[in-house]
């Protein structure tokens, strides 16, 4: 998804090529949906969907990924970056794993991948309830956050 299409407010947040990354990441997502009131069901579904493109970065990409988050509309995207420019390709599933890519085309209104100068972006469009509101200026959130 091109980044002119992700609207205020935007986070970034880099993450460790590390087990514990998809964890980080989930809190990250969840401070930043702090400011986002959206139904229950959407928010689980966002923190899914970023949980599983951070597995599948740190696991077939092997490189410490990035983590965006912006508003579109109606929507969130999400975007996590990383180090190879293999495109990604949805799994069999079995013992093994390999439901990332099919979790996130259930979850995600459209799904993809960008190319970028170091890697690739795999991008998800996640719509939110229509009832959403936001909740006070971004500025109030901690600035450790990107």
């Amino acid at each position: 998804m091109p980044q002119s299409m992700i609207t205020f407010p935007r986070r970034t947040a880099d993450l460790p090529l590390a087990a514990n990354s998809c964890g980080r990441a989930r809190r990250h997502v969840e401070r930043w949906l702090d400011g986002v009131q959206v139904a229950r069901e959407s928010r689980q579904n966002v923190v899914l969907v970023v949980s599983e493109l951070v597995a599948n970065a740190v696991t077939h990409a092997v490189s410490a990924p990035t983590l965006s988050l912006g508003l579109d509309g109606d929507a969130v995207v999400v975007g996590v970056d990383d180090d190879d420019s293999t495109p990604p390709r949805r799994r069999r599933g079995g013992p093994e794993g390999g439901y990332g890519l099919g979790i996130v085309a259930q979850l995600a209104e459209h799904w993809g991948w960008t190319p970028t100068g170091r890697g690739k972006r795999v991008w998800a469009r996640i719509s939110l309830d229509e009832h959403r509101r936001r909740l006070g200026p971004p500025s109030r959130r901690p600035a450790t956050d990107h």
